[in-house]
């Protein structure tokens, strides 16, 4: 079984399961430290923030694990 034809797609699927496990991680830490989390400020931020950004946000996160 020689897999050294696919080496640089296995390496692109790996940058892109390395993405998702950050990202999985990243929300764990907000979730454990949500106690703490002034929600009403963040919901201030968040309205301020326009809708496109927040759009092109979840479309890379999406790209991310495509």
């Amino acid at each position: 079984m020689r897999h050294a034809h696919h080496h640089g797609h296995r390496r692109r699927r790996l940058g892109a399961w390395l993405a998702g496990i950050v990202g999985l991680a990243v929300v764990g830490v907000l979730l454990y430290q949500a106690r703490r989390i002034d929600w009403h400020a963040v919901a201030r931020a968040a309205h301020d923030i326009p809708g496109p950004a927040v759009a092109l946000a979840a479309a890379l996160a999406l790209a991310g694990y495509l």
